[in-house]
């Protein structure tokens, strides 16, 4: 009997991997992909509640939902987290912001990537270009430092690990920025400069 559960479990497997190749090749075809889709996500949520149904062992699931908590924390608390910055140590963002030549919100932006990108974004549009050249390059390597990548990697691996993800991901992040400092020194003048000759236009 133990064989023969193996082999349907198997066999289901096999089954749900075909199911997921046709939602891929059907992504290209209009609501074909996303049905399908929709369909595997109903069964696989179905399963959660019904064990019979389960396509996943339990305590893959109980891990998948410990990791996403973490996840979830980190990212909601990075909001907030920006928010008290903000308030409480404007004077500081002030004195950073004068020495790398950027305003207030770029330097929060900064800030505000080591934990996530998405808590950045908001705050893209009142940058200077200068400000939004530096977040955008600190972004592709720095970001998540400090928030859900490293919430994921805390729970699949062990500290040295995670140290060295930490180490790789602030390097990336400063590398970035001593080229944007090297090879943009003259935007903020060629921003400026672009604003008056459209404002002449009109």
């Amino acid at each position: 009997m133990a064989g023969k559960g193996v082999r349907a479990g198997g066999t289901m497997n096999v089954c749900i991997a075909v199911l997921l190749c046709f939602a891929l090749l059907g992504a290209l075809d209009e609501g074909s992909g996303g049905r399908l889709g929709v369909l595997l996500f109903c069964w696989m949520t179905w399963g959660l509640f019904v064990p019979e149904w389960s396509v996943m062992p339990p305590d893959v699931v109980e891990e998948v939902l410990v990791i996403i908590l973490k996840i979830t924390i980190i990212v909601c608390g990075s909001l907030v987290a920006g928010r008290l910055v903000l308030a409480k140590c404007s004077r500081w963002l002030e004195w950073a912001a004068s020495r790398l030549g950027v305003n207030e919100y770029a330097v929060l932006g900064l800030l505000t990537s080591l934990v996530s990108s998405v808590s950045m974004l908001p705050l893209y549009p009142r940058m200077d270009a200068r400000g939004r050249m530096i977040n955008a390059a600190f972004t592709v390597s720095g970001a998540f430092v400090l928030g859900g990548q490293m919430a994921f990697a805390a729970g699949v691996a062990d500290g040295r690990a995670v140290a060295a993800y930490f180490a790789t991901k602030l390097a990336g992040g400063l590398l970035a920025l001593i080229l944007v400092f090297c090879f943009a020194k003259n935007t903020e003048a060629v921003y400026t400069t672009d604003i008056s000759v459209t404002q002449g236009q009109k």
